[in-house]
């Protein structure tokens, strides 16, 4: 089409500068939210231990790497770091829940961004194949992140029970979803996806006797209308995707209870890392045992490669919103994937919001700011 008519290349140029440069100021976004997370994490830990004097010298962990700050990233115990019976101060909680819902804003738009690039990427190229390379990335991304903050005595954590866990729930999660997209129009995965929150507020409760306020459910219930509204979503023809879908919603509220119970003197890094060798083992053995591999031109490749990025940054965000900020608080935000998939539907695929989803923008984001002033309270 370029080739017969200089405006259609042109808009075809215009679309792939605006697209590149939305990706390029995510990646930056991402690294600075991760970044601050990371940072603050270590901070708060200092401040609990002592508010008032400086902060004594770290005892040995069971990393053998006591004496070095950066291997003390989190405290011993595998509780959150503000959980509801924090000896913080009602500001400092009030401080790390924003902290922990940033990071889970941050980890959503990641996730909704590699699905776009996988999108992009995914024309005559084998799906296994594309899952398999850009697990491959993450796990590269994960090594270079563990190199440079000096983590690599703390790999032993890779084989914790609960780490390991985690990880094959996000591989369960990862596949499921996969499988439903082919089965499903997406609108209507992205609709049944709106349940993770409930089965995660319900899932916290049961098993980690976490209370839960009327005006919170409520609240969740508002943000599950808005996101059903974005969605718009038609079931009229019912198939085996509908099971897939429901079966990677209990996967990803799984994965999500479990992480909050991985040691926190783990490195998010490893987790995040353990988590992407599962994907990576699990792809390639469906992918070398199932498909024929293709030949990926380097524009597609290059979308593998950031989703690559993108997914990885992704689950660090997860790993650190859950140790900061309360599921209660931290929940209702799978609801802004339905945000950001309008976000991405406009600025990557040219296709324009309407009024009803715009509506449900509106209304998912102001009960998402209500339930974090109430979680922290």
């Amino acid at each position: 089409s370029c080739r017969t008519s200089d405006t259609g290349c042109d808009g075809l140029q215009g679309k792939k500068i605006q697209f590149h440069s939305f990706i390029c100021i995510g990646l930056i976004a991402q690294v600075l939210l991760q970044s601050q997370g990371i940072g603050g994490a270590t901070s708060a830990i200092t401040k609990q231990r002592n508010p008032q004097s400086p902060p004594p010298t770290p005892p040995q962990t069971s990393l053998g790497r006591g004496e070095d700050p950066r291997h003390c990233t989190a405290p011993t115990s595998g509780a959150n770091i503000v959980a509801s019976d924090s000896p913080f101060p009602g500001s400092m909680r009030f401080s790390h829940q924003i902290t922990g819902v940033l990071c889970m804003l941050a980890s959503t738009a990641s996730f909704v961004l590699n699905d776009s690039l996988i999108k992009l990427a995914s024309p005559g190229v084998p799906t296994f194949q594309l899952v398999f390379i850009r697990a491959c990335v993450a796990c590269v991304i994960g090594a270079i992140l563990i190199t440079l903050m000096g983590n690599w005595r703390a790999l032993p954590g890779v084989f914790e029970p609960r780490t390991l866990l985690r990880g094959l729930a996000e591989t369960g999660a990862t596949f499921c979803f996969t499988i439903a997209l082919f089965q499903m129009p997406i609108a209507d995965v992205f609709a049944i996806g709106q349940t993770i929150p409930l089965f995660l507020i319900l899932g916290a409760a049961l098993f980690f006797g976490d209370r839960l306020r009327l005006v919170q459910v409520l609240l969740i219930v508002l943000g599950f209308t808005g996101a059903l509204i974005v969605a718009q979503p038609d079931f009229s023809n019912i198939s085996v995707g509908i099971l897939f879908a429901f079966a990677s919603v209990l996967c990803i509220s799984s994965r999500d209870l479990i992480g909050r119970s991985v040691p926190s003197n783990i490195p998010v890094i490893v987790v995040t890392v353990a988590t992407s060798a599962l994907v990576t083992l699990v792809a390639g053995t469906l992918h070398f045992t199932f498909e024929t591999a293709a030949p990926i031109p380097p524009l597609q490749l290059l979308y593998v490669v950031a989703a690559g990025i993108f997914i990885a940054l992704g689950q660090v965000g997860v790993v650190l919103a859950y140790r900061y900020a309360s599921t209660a608080a931290i929940a209702p935000l799978f609801y802004s994937f339905a945000v950001w998939s309008v976000a991405s539907g406009y600025f990557i695929f040219g296709e324009t919001p309407g009024l009803l989803a715009l509506l449900g923008i509106a209304l998912i984001v102001v009960t998402g700011l209500a339930l974090v002033r109430v979680s922290a309270t």
